[in-house]
């Protein structure tokens, strides 16, 4: 053994220890880094020197120590079940916003809030039948009829303004998602040109690694894993997202790209129909397939609710919705061919039974033995008057059905189409009462109170409706400019005060019109509808935002024992460097001891 070995020994526990400060003084410099991780020092002997043989073991000398790693101290259950509720957490937070933009939509606008001109309206009718005839009240009911329909439109108009953000959140989240797939595939490209000598730890690169893990995980389910190189491999939504050699960055078509894509689907029913706007998320290297599924359930057993991309999507629903988006029972869907059976006679409904024989419909026998025939296209006429009913529409089942899978799930949708039924049924409603054939848009000589913008030429339009909906309503003009022209000024022929058509109106706002929804039972009034559509937004932001506090509090509980385990205590790191500290100055004191010893040998031997 060389004299010069003590010298050595002592060497390395001074560089050792002054490595370890340096880790030391990096772990408090951090301490109010975010996404920063604690990095422990793990020291190791050197190998031994051997000497010699003894009877039972080896004659061995120590050659020091040696700074082994430094390794970032992390918990990988931890930080799975963190990323989870957190993309839980967010997932409820962004529906949460999604209902309270809209319960501020139905709120104060202008300083009048939408409910107050439907209160005016309803009094306007009220004083109508006091007097059909006099002039003052016509014009009360004109005007206030025109403000109604204002404020309905400016309701609807910010719901679909809110509607068209969140669409373009959704394509603002997706470009982010394809940003961080891209970071982190150039953090993996650099970590693994640092440790591939085995000499070296990325743990500041990894750090950043981990806070990109950490956001993406807010924007959807991922699941990743880290080889023995130290390459990260993420799967978003169950699709491979960043692999060892590239990243399938996710994209999105437009909604009239994917009513081109997938025609054949929407015509046999399979798919809806996207507005040309909308952006849907897909995978382009997997040929446009979707990324999210919007059959699936939303089940926190199954995790299905995770990630704010994902909370948007069905947010924002597929398309601008209508009172034609809450399956009335009676409504005819002539995209849904299979659910058109049924009809609705007096507020009761009837479902019309082919003939296995004939192919043709059975007649039906309704309440009081009153007779209905169906054609083979599905008109139902009666027996007795020759009165034409309607053509055969979507059943009850069905109707909840339809709703439950194309509506509901989209908090802007419900409300939209919720809320236009309420317009829809307003405004038909005062027009078949005011025309004098019962129709909404009457006759020539009739002038209503409203008229549709664009007229659909077969009956119903590209969006699936007959035109009687809020974003195409419009005030009559000819009632605008002389309110007596309505209903003949409400005097009949013989010059005698239609008060038939006066109190029907008022019959109209009292009696029950609609359920809210397919999955509520309760008929409703217009007042009664408007404040169960209101509460019902009420109650589902509650119960959003009790899920969401519940998950932020246990994203925040997961956190700290992440952080009692990553993060930098400052007392812990003083008690290292001083521990360190004192190891770097007896190193250097036994430096110093042997270069005495030393010098004192070799003065001797002079």
């Amino acid at each position: 053994m060389s004299l010069f070995s003590g010298l050595y020994v002592g060497a390395s526990g001074l560089v050792t220890n002054q490595n370890a400060l340096n880790t030391t003084a990096h772990n408090l410099s951090n301490i109010g880094t975010l996404g920063y991780t604690r990095q422990q020092v793990i020291q190791a002997n050197k190998n031994y020197d051997t000497i010699g043989l003894a009877a039972v073991s080896p004659k061995q000398v120590g050659l020091g120590v040696q700074y082994a790693d430094v390794r970032a101290v992390r918990d990988y259950f931890l930080d799975k079940a963190y990323r989870l509720e957190s993309g839980r957490s967010e997932y409820y937070t962004t529906h949460y916003n999604a209902v309270t933009e809209m319960e501020t939509l139905f709120g104060e606008l202008q300083g009048v809030a939408f409910q107050d001109s439907l209160a005016e309206l309803t009094r306007a009718v009220e004083e109508l039948k006091k007097n059909p005839s006099d002039a003052t009240n016509q014009g009360l009911l004109v005007s206030k009829a025109s403000t109604f329909l204002e404020r309905a439109q400016a309701v609807y108009t910010g719901i679909s303004e809110y509607q068209d953000n969140v669409n373009e959140q959704v394509k603002g989240q997706i470009d982010k998602i394809n940003d961080y797939g891209k970071k982190i595939w150039a953090l993996n490209q650099d970590i693994i040109a640092i440790e591939t000598g085995g000499i070296e730890r990325a743990n500041d690169l990894r750090d950043t690694r981990d806070k990109l893990l950490d956001e993406l995980a807010c924007l959807g389910k991922i699941a990743y894993d880290e080889d023995i190189h130290g390459v990260v491999t993420i799967q978003f939504e169950g699709v491979d997202f960043v692999t060892k050699d590239y990243v399938n960055e996710m994209g999105y078509i437009r909604g009239y790209e994917y009513n081109k894509l997938f025609a054949e689907d929407i015509a046999k029913g399979l798919r809806g129909e996207v507005d040309d706007s909308f952006y849907v998320p897909s995978w382009p290297m997997l040929k446009n397939q979707e990324v999210f599924s919007v059959s699936e359930d939303i089940n926190s057993d199954k995790n299905t609710d995770i990630g704010s991309l994902k909370a948007l999507y069905n947010a924002r629903g597929n398309r601008r919705a209508t009172y034609r988006d809450l399956y009335p029972v009676g409504e005819t869907y002539p995209e849904y061919p299979d659910v058109n059976n049924a009809v609705v006679i007096e507020g009761k409904e009837y479902e019309a039974v082919k003939d296995p024989i004939t192919g043709h419909y059975n007649n039906i026998v309704a309440d009081g033995g009153h007779t209905y025939t169906v054609s083979d296209d599905g008109v139902v006429t009666s027996v007795d008057t020759g009165k034409v009913y309607g053509t055969l529409g979507i059943n009850s089942r069905d109707s909840k059905i339809f709703y439950e899978a194309k509506t509901q799930r989209s908090a802007i949708m419900n409300v939209m189409a919720e809320f236009d039924n309420l317009i829809h049924g307003i405004v038909t409603g005062m027009n078949k009462i005011l025309s004098s054939d019962g129709t909404p848009e009457g006759t020539d000589e009739d002038v209503l109170l409203f008229k549709r913008i664009a007229v659909p030429s077969a009956g119903i339009d590209v969006s699936h409706t007959d035109g009687w909906v809020t974003d195409n309503l419009m005030i009559n003009p000819l009632a605008q400019q002389v309110p007596a022209l309505v209903n003949k000024g409400f005097l009949m022929s013989d010059k005698s005060v239609d008060q038939y058509k006066a109190d029907a109106l008022v019959d109209l706002f009292g009696n029950t019109f609609s359920r809210l929804s397919p999955d509520t039972n309760t008929q409703l009034t217009f007042a009664g509808y408007y404040i169960a559509l209101t509460s019902e937004n009420a109650t589902n932001g509650r119960v959003y935002y009790s899920v969401s506090t519940n998950q932020e509090a246990m994203r925040t509980s997961l956190d700290n024992q992440r952080q009692e385990v990553v993060g930098v205590s400052d007392s812990d790191e003083l008690t290292h460097m001083i521990r360190y500290q004192n190891a770097y100055n007896a190193s250097s004191r036994y430096i110093n001891t042997i270069n005495s010893m030393l010098d004192t040998l070799i003065n001797a031997m002079t």
